[in-house]
């Protein structure tokens, strides 16, 4: 595998990236109209909580709250403070899509009306059955979330099934040699400790 964390960043950035074009073309588009496609509607609602309209108006609290959490995990997986390598391929590719998810939303907060930091998120898409509605950075965000949770918990069961491996603390050894190995001839004996 290549170095995950151009393999994050590149997800973040892709995940992103649709989502911001994805909420521009649903403004221009849906914002004084609401167009179905079966059990699909398509309007436009801004949303100045946080995730499931939560505390409805706290954009400033929201806005740090996701610009502290994304520099964290930037710093944290630039840094290689983050490995995900050894829980697989999925792993890496729902660290990427949480974080461009996370980015997407924060976008809205720090450039939307009514002004900077205090921007309200697009949300754009509704199903029938699900009580909110949301954007590609929340299905990135709830997605990735589920399948990193599925990946540690996976991991977490093979490694439990998996006999223990023996500690790999250094073992020390005495080593004694007896010869002839002095240049005069004479018997010699060395004792050696090492790992």
């Amino acid at each position: 595998m290549t170095d995950p964390r151009r393999t994050i960043f590149l997800v973040a950035a892709l995940v992103a990236a649709a989502d911001q074009l994805s909420k521009i073309l649903a403004v221009a588009m849906w914002s004084d109209d609401r167009s179905s496609i079966g059990a699909v509607d398509l309007t436009v609602v801004r949303n100045s909580g946080g995730p499931f309209g939560i505390a409805t108006g706290s954009t400033l609290l929201w806005t740090a709250a996701t610009a502290a959490i994304v520099g964290v995990a930037v710093v944290a997986i630039a840094g290689g403070r983050l490995d995900v390598r050894r829980l697989g391929t999925w792993a890496v590719l729902a660290v990427g899509a949480v974080l461009g998810g996370g980015i997407g939303n924060l976008i809205d907060r720090l450039v939307r009306p009514p002004g900077v930091a205090r921007g309200a998120v697009i949300d754009w898409i509704s199903v029938d059955g699900y009580p909110r509605v949301f954007n590609l950075a929340d299905v990135a965000l709830r997605l990735g979330s589920a399948i990193l949770i599925w990946t540690v918990v996976s991991d977490s069961v093979s490694n439990r099934d998996r006999p223990s491996e023996p500690d790999p603390a250094p073992m020390v050894a005495a080593v004694t040699t007896t010869g002839e190995d002095a240049a005069d001839g004479s018997n010699t004996t060395m004792n050696r400790t090492g790992p």
